[in-house]
C-alpha cells in the first residue's frame, strides 16, 4: 500500500512538472524592427510615411532622430484617426556661412496602439540634414 500511493504521488508530480512546462502559443511574441533614413538636400517637399499597426500589436516603439545644418525641419506623429500624438521642430539659427548643426530626437513607446495606419509626417523649409525612423513593433 505504501508502494501504491508513493508510486500514485510520483506520478501526480511528474505530470504537474510536465503541465508547466506545456508550450502554450498564446504566451509567445514576435517583433519586427525596421530602421529607415532619409537625406534632404535644400528641401522643402513635405513627404509621408505609413507605419502598419496589426490588430494584435501589443507595443508600438518610434524613434526619430534628425540632424538639420540649414533650414527647417518640423516631424509630426498621426495615429489611425489622424489626431497629432506628437511633434518636433529642430532648425537653425545662424546664418548659412556659418557651421551649425541641430540635432533633434523624438520617442514614442505605446502599449496596444490603435490599429492601423499611423503617419509620421516630414516637413523640411529650405533644410540640409537626414533623419533616421527606428520603429519596433512586438505581437
Amino acid at each position: 500500500m505504501k508502494k501504491a500511493l508513493t508510486l500514485v504521488l510520483g506520478i501526480l508530480c511528474m505530470t504537474s512538472v510536465l503541465y508547466g512546462q506545456t508550450n502554450d502559443s498564446s504566451d509567445s511574441s514576435s517583433s519586427m524592427n525596421l530602421n529607415r533614413t532619409i537625406h534632404f538636400e535644400n528641401d522643402s517637399n513635405p513627404e509621408e510615411i505609413s507605419i502598419t499597426i496589426d490588430p494584435n500589436t501589443k507595443l508600438f516603439e518610434l524613434m526619430i532622430s534628425s540632424v538639420v545644418t540649414t533650414g527647417k525641419l518640423t516631424i509630426e506623429l498621426y495615429d489611425v484617426k489622424g489626431v497629432k500624438q506628437g511633434n518636433i521642430s529642430v532648425g537653425t539659427q545662424l546664418d548659412a556661412d556659418k557651421k551649425e548643426r541641430v540635432n533633434g530626437n523624438i520617442r514614442k513607446s505605446l502599449k496596444e496602439p490603435e490599429a492601423g495606419i499611423w503617419t509620421i509626417k516630414i516637413i523640411p523649409t529650405k533644410a540640409n540634414g537626414s533623419i533616421q525612423i527606428q520603429t519596433t513593433i512586438l505581437n
